[in-house]
């Protein structure tokens, strides 16, 4: 018990640490996905080009 003890605050922050970096992963999600769908568009839009060539 006494081991426990001594190590909860260092739990503790550590805990807290994880949480704050997990919010900021859950905050840039959005961005992350805005950029994804952008990239996608894009990948589709140049490929239009490339299939007017071949035919």
């Amino acid at each position: 018990m006494d081991e426990l003890r001594r190590r909860m605050p260092e739990m503790r922050a550590r805990e807290q640490g994880l949480r704050v970096e997990l919010q900021a992963i859950c905050d840039q999600a959005p961005d992350n996905m805005s950029f994804l769908r952008l990239a996608e568009t894009l990948t589709a839009f140049l490929q239009r080009p490339r299939q007017w060539t071949e035919t």
